[in-house]
């Protein structure tokens, strides 16, 4: 398979066309890309200040792929696979990535409303310093070695999730909605507690 570095946008079309949906080595900085596929195979590669624009790459797989300082919002990742993929002060607004896996993967200091991950599956993976109100993790399924770290989730829909051993204590999830049936296992700090009491109908006197 042939590989080629620092492509530009009409380029990556090409190479991905030539290549029967699989690209490996791609390295790409300072792009705008409008890229509509699906069932690719991305590995070993890094977008660095790329913006992705009317983008959308379902059904696929993507390992130790590195985007940082990306502008993702709105991008159609849907059923896709993520394997020791970064995000690193990405831009996620309306960015979904409903019923997809991740393993080994990393957000840092990502920003944007409305990313979706309902029905996804999550294990081994970081969420850090993430501003990310309204979020939706409607139905996902928080593993093993999940962990959440001085995230804004606040407004964010946590309903008929499974929290396990997730600690959501630093995070901000003022007015999230959650099952509060699911919620054994989850760790979350006095002020997070006493709103759950609140949404319980319980007075604490």
């Amino acid at each position: 398979m042939m590989q080629r570095n620092d492509m530009t946008s009409a380029e990556l079309m090409e190479y991905y066309a030539e290549t029967d949906h699989q690209l490996e080595k791609i390295s790409v900085e300072r792009e705008t890309l409008s890229v509509s596929c699906d069932f690719i195979e991305l590995t070993a590669s890094s977008f660095n200040s790329c913006r992705f624009i009317e983008s959308r790459f379902e059904n696929s797989y993507f390992k130790a792929v590195e985007f940082i300082g990306c502008d993702l919002s709105a991008v159609r990742f849907s059923d896709s696979v993520f394997d020791t993929v970064k995000f690193i002060r990405c831009r996620l607004a309306g960015t979904v990535f409903s019923k997809s896996r991740f393993s080994s993967c990393i957000f840092e200091e990502c920003t944007g409303k409305y990313t979706v991950y309902a029905d996804t599956e999550f294990k081994d993976s970081i969420f850090s310093n993430c501003s990310m109100p309204e979020i939706t993790l409607t139905g996902a399924e928080l593993g093993v070695r999940v962990f959440m770290k001085d995230n804004n989730f606040s407004r964010g829909d946590f309903s008929h999730i499974s929290f396990k051993a997730l600690d959501l204590s630093s995070c901000d999830i003022s007015g999230a909605r959650l099952s509060l049936g699911k919620l054994k296992g989850l760790s979350i700090n006095y002020e997070q507690a006493l709103m759950i009491t609140e949404m319980l109908g319980i007075n604490i006197i």
